[in-house]
Formats: C-alpha cells, structure tokens, sequence
C-alpha cells in the first residue's frame, strides 16, 4: 500500500460520483490529490469532506471548466508547477448525453470538448512531462460500456465515448514505452449523479446488483495504480452481475 504514499494524482471531474470516491480512496492511502470540477460550490463540499481526517493524502480542489480549450495548456502548465510533478492523471470528466436527432450543435461541441478532448489535451500535455520526467507513471481514463454496447437514443454520448476508447489504445502504444502505463475503464451502469433517477431506485438497482456503486470503480482504480511497474491493464471492463448488456 505504501507503493502510492506522497504521490500526486489529478483528477477531473472529481466533484461528486467516481472522481470523489476515486480521490477518498488515493488520499486514504497517502496520496495527495488535485481534484478538478466546474462547480465552486460542490468543489467546498469536497474539501470539506475529503480535506480533513480522511488519511495522510493532501486534498486540492480546483475551479475549472475543461472545455476551455484555449486556457488548457496555460493552465496544464501551472497546475504541473503549483501541484506536481503528477505520477498520475485520471481523466474521468463526463456530461450526460442522449441523441444528436434534432440536438443543438453547439451542445454536441461542448459535450465533445469536455467528454473527448479534454482527454486527449490533458494526456497529451502531461502526457509530455511524465516523459520528461523519465519516472514511472500512469495516465487512466474513465470511459463507458456504452462504448461497446451502443445503444440507441445516446448516439452523441456513444460517439464521445467511442473516441476516448479509440484514442486510449493508441495513447497506451505511445507511452508504454517511456515506463508510463495507460489504462481503459469502461463501466457499465453506476449509480451516480449522472444517472437521473431517484435515489431509491438506485439502491434498488444496486440491491438487484443490477448498478454499481462509485466505490466498486475506486476500487478497481486502486488495484490497478498498486500493481508492479512491470504490469500495464490496457483495459478493465467493469458491469453489474445482473445488467444485461
């Protein structure tokens, strides 16, 4: 467990579901965490919860919308200064999105910047300095299973996950080489903010192991940051026992 004690670790979209649970998780085991999200309110509920008294890890939170292509780099750069050297990104940002049929271009654009490109912007950037830095490292990227299974009324969704799957394994055949590991997360129904159903349903599905909790993901991320230098898991799907799919 000591293999993650006083690393640093982003984590985008960390406000709330996976992110959160990711950063308890790494901070409970001496990490310290930058996490990153939009909201400035939800961003002090989380280092409120996760700031004090939840393990050795420092916790960070940032104000940020990674959308905002023309600030990235400017920002990517100052957060490696103020923040790193990071031994881990987690690109894990996600908008919810159903079909392109009739939907407004400029919200496919910035489901687009936030769902894909921000990705590909930040594993690029920091992607260069774990390079540069010539240390063992890791670049992991939450997507979905609606990457695989394609379902109808989500296209845009489908096709801004799709990407990152695509882009993922070409990224891993990149950076494998200079010591730094890529990994796919593609989960399949996990009961968060992001699913827009009553909260009762979701612990009924949950109960019906029919949905994942965001702690059953942490814990996959966990595993997978713990393992040898030696060991890179291009790809871990993760679904429900009894969601059919």
């Amino acid at each position: 467990m000591d293999i993650l004690k006083e690393k640093k670790a982003l984590i985008t979209g960390g406000t709330s579901g996976i992110g959160m649970e990711v950063a308890r998780s790494l901070g409970q085991l001496g990490c310290d965490v930058v996490v990153v999200g939009r909201d400035a309110q939800k961003l002090l509920e989380v280092q409120r919860t996760l700031g004090h008294g939840q393990g050795d890890g420092r916790l960070t939170a940032v104000q940020y919308d990674l959308a905002d292509m023309e600030g990235t780099m400017e920002w990517c750069n100052d957060m490696w200064e103020r923040y790193g050297p990071f031994d881990v990104l987690i690109n894990n940002v996600g908008l919810g999105f159903d079909t392109v049929i009739d939907a407004d271009p400029t919200d496919l654009d910035y489901l687009i910047r936030t769902n894909l490109t921000s990705y590909m912007a930040l594993a690029g950037i920091f992607g260069q300095k774990m390079i540069d830095r010539r240390k063992p490292a890791d670049i992991l990227q939450i997507s979905s299973m609606s990457a695989s299974t394609k379902e109808a009324n989500s296209s845009a969704y489908v096709a801004s996950k799709s990407g990152v799957s695509g882009f993922t394994e070409a990224l891993r055949k990149e950076l494998n080489p200079h010591g730094i590991r890529v990994t796919l997360i593609e989960p399949g129904a996990v009961a968060t903010p992001m699913q827009e159903i009553p909260e009762g349903e979701k612990d009924n599905l949950v109960d019906k192991q029919e949905m994942l909790r965001p702690q059953d993901i942490a814990g996959i991320v966990t595993f997978i940051l713990l393992q040898p230098p030696r060991i890179n898991m291009p790809v871990v799907l993760i679904k429900p026992l009894m969601q059919v799919i």
